[in-house]
């Protein structure tokens, strides 16, 4: 313990008078604080105070002031790195600079007894952040996370907060507000140069649509409907085609082919959808005879068969084996 008894040991020359001595403890106040020797620092100004030693008003406020200081140095020399770490963390967030808050607490480690105090500030760190993120797809949800965290008093964002919830509100409110829907009239003759356009590319699926578009105009254009009568008939012999393909692909024992080309003819809405039911069932029904052993394969055929049936379609004698046959005719 420093006394002015030892602070003086071994000095040959007197002691200064007491009003001097205050400024002497300051001075030795100081180098210690220089030196990082808090501890004794603190000792020294507090020394400086002792009523007997008269010091100056100017005296006593300094010492004061750099006692406090000392005790606060001491104080944080003395904390460990997880208290150094909540410490700046709580700092920072009662700034508002969550940013920093959040480098800062993220370096308690878990395990130490800041680290629940830590989580709690980083969690509300965490929302707000959840909450800027939602802004653009779920303002409402956004609203909702800000009304939350703006319930503590001591978020130190909450001006901020308050006036962000108002703008999304506005925001939100514009937004629900139907426009209104303005009808616009193409003009038939533009239609039709697109859907010529779209004949010529060979996308008939498109023109056809568009000329559809330009019979809801007019619905006597002689032009339109020659040209959707066109796409009709395209349409229809692609299918019939498509369906000569998977009859072929049938006959060559190509099941699958066989049946993706007929599943696509049928999709089409074409005409001969009995004979396509037909030979649909029985590309499934040769899968299965030849081993396939998928249940739900053997269903979809007697279904196929099924429709074939309640459309009218008989098969052609010989076209299909007589096992296939028999199946055909057990089927419901």
């Amino acid at each position: 313990m420093v006394t002015p008894q030892t602070l003086f040991a071994g000095q040959e020359s007197a002691p200064p008078s007491l009003s001097g001595l205050a400024g002497g403890y300051i001075k030795r106040g100081d180098d210690a604080l220089s030196n990082k020797d808090y501890d004794k620092a603190r000792q020294y100004y507090q020394l400086a105070l002792n009523p007997g030693f008269h010091a100056t008003q100017d005296q006593i406020d300094y010492a004061t002031k750099k006692k406090q200081e000392a005790e606060n140095l001491q104080r944080e020399a003395n904390l460990t790195p997880a208290e150094k770490s909540l410490d700046a963390g709580k700092d920072a967030y009662r700034k508002g600079n969550l940013a920093q808050a959040k480098t800062s607490l993220l370096q308690v480690q878990s395990g130490t007894d800041q680290y629940e105090d830590a989580q709690q500030y980083l969690f509300k760190i965490n929302l707000y952040e959840k909450a800027q993120g939602l802004e653009a797809q779920s303002p409402k949800v956004a609203i909702d996370i800000y009304d939350q965290l703006i319930a503590d008093p001591s978020f130190p964002l909450n001006a901020q907060v308050k006036a962000r919830i108002g703008e999304l509100q506005t925001t939100a409110a514009k937004a629900a507000v139907p426009a209104r829907s303005v009808s616009v009239v193409k003009d038939p003759k533009a239609l039709l140069a697109e859907a010529h356009a779209l004949q010529d590319k060979g996308d008939l699926t498109k023109a056809k649509a568009v000329f559809q578009e330009a019979l809801g105009i007019d619905a006597k254009n002689a032009e339109a409907l020659a040209g959707l009568k066109a796409i009709d008939d395209a349409l229809r012999a692609n299918a019939d085609l498509q369906l000569k393909e998977g009859i072929k692909e049938f006959l060559t024992c190509d099941y699958r082919g066989a049946e993706d080309s007929l599943k696509q003819y049928l999709d089409s809405g074409a005409g001969h959808a009995g004979a396509a039911h037909f030979f649909l069932g029985a590309a499934e029904t040769a899968e299965t005879l030849q081993g396939q052993t998928d249940q739900r394969l053997r269903t979809d055929a007697g279904k196929q068969f099924s429709q074939a049936k309640s459309l009218g379609y008989r098969p052609v004698p010989g076209s299909v084996s007589p096992r296939i046959l028999n199946v055909w005719k057990g089927s419901v």
